[in-house]
């Protein structure tokens, strides 16, 4: 039976199937890859792809809406499934165990009836319903999505001083080798590649010196991904990194490891109101301020307000810079304020066990000047500027 289906039967009846799908799904553009179609003795396997992706060679339509699917046709009783996230070489031992009752770890979808002949077009045999089971499989795909969230433009406008920025968060954050030693990284290495930047780094010493004593093992590196910032260590080099991040992010099998890094913000900024003072604090600068009046009311609206603020300092502990200055230019403080005030300062004197800080308090009149005396009667231990503001 087997010698009647020949590739061409094959390559036809993945057609119809495919034309079904693209049909229900406009987005799919799935198309039979002729440079992978296999024949042993049991069975044709068939990969299908992206359309976009052949012709392009464009890793993010490869990652589209559907994983890329292979479609398997038994030689003895055209019996036809669908395989998704397995490998081609496997597939035919895999399927040996499957029909035999044994072992095997990859899912074959039944798509069609049996007792085809190869003589039959699928359509000419098929109920109405017959393939609704094909799209069924993808139908609560969690790779099911537009392909404007994988085109560029819908990726952030990531500049090259605010990936420096990271970059440099990053080095004094995971500067440590194997040994647990301090090591002070520097940026050696940073490129934008299509959807992302990668950053290479490389000992302080090293590049001093240009020993290799000094020189890093496998020296770092990390990428930073356009979309949505994110930052990851990666074990692995070489030009398959872009497209193993791809996989990896889109949630099929990666070789490498992506590490996300839990790096704390580098920016906040936080718009002036009527009840709240404009914030800007730039981590990657070491330059804070923290200029109006705050009279929120709403205990909700205040915490929601101020909660970031306090995290934002705690966390700037683990990438601070040698040198950090808070300006403080207070037009008015309400009573619940005025105590949130101290928490601040309580935060920025514990930072001087981290970088040196300096605080300029700006004020108009005396009561303004009072407010900061204030703070700095109870936090005696920072050095704080007082400059009066000219009307």
């Amino acid at each position: 039976m087997g010698t009647h289906l020949t590739e061409q039967i094959v390559i036809d009846w993945v057609k119809q199937i495919l034309d079904y799908i693209n049909n229900k799904f406009p987005l799919a553009h799935l198309r039979v890859d002729k440079n992978c179609i296999l024949e042993t003795n049991d069975v044709w396997l068939v990969r299908c792809q992206n359309n976009e992706y052949l012709s392009t060679g464009d890793v993010r339509y490869q990652l589209h809406a559907f994983p890329e699917p292979f479609i398997l046709i038994d030689k003895r009783d055209y019996q036809i499934y669908l395989v998704r996230d397995a490998y081609c070489e496997e597939l035919p031992e895999a399927y040996k165990s499957f029909r035999g009752g044994g072992f095997y770890d990859v899912i074959f979808e039944e798509v069609l009836y049996k007792n085809i002949t190869a003589s039959q077009s699928l359509i000419e045999i098929s109920s109405p319903d017959l393939l609704e089971e094909v799209s069924s499989i993808w139908q609560g795909s969690t790779h099911l999505r537009s392909i404007n969230e994988l085109c560029y433009s819908n990726f952030s406008n990531l500049s090259k001083e605010d990936v420096l920025a990271l970059a440099e968060a990053v080095a004094r954050q995971e500067g440590l080798n194997k040994s647990n030693e301090t090591v002070e990284l520097v940026v050696s290495n940073l490129s934008s590649v299509d959807s992302v930047w990668f950053v290479g780094f490389q000992s302080q010493a090293f590049l001093l010196s240009n020993k290799v004593q000094d020189m890093l093992l496998g020296n770092p590196v990390y990428l930073v991904d356009k979309q949505d910032g994110k930052i990851y260590a990666c074990e692995g080099s070489g030009e398959g990194l872009l497209n193993d991040f791809l996989y990896h992010k889109y949630g099929w099998h990666s070789e490498f490891l992506w590490e996300p890094l839990n790096l704390p913000k580098i920016r906040l900024e936080l718009p002036k109101t009527k009840e709240t003072p404009y914030i800007c604090f730039n981590a990657d600068k070491g330059i804070f301020k923290i200029e109006g009046k705050s009279t929120i009311r709403e205990d909700e609206l205040f915490f929601a307000f101020y909660r970031p603020v306090v995290d934002f300092l705690e966390g700037y502990k683990q990438i601070a810079l040698p040198k950090s200055v808070f300006y403080f230019d207070i037009e008015y403080l309400d009573e619940r304020s005025n105590g949130f005030y101290f928490d601040i300062f309580g935060k920025i004197s514990e930072l001087q066990e981290f970088t040196k800080v300096y605080v300029i308090w700006y004020f108009e009149d005396d009561d303004q000047g009072d407010i900061g005396a204030e703070y700095l009667e109870h936090f005696s231990d920072l050095s704080m500027e007082f400059v009066q503001k000219t009307k």
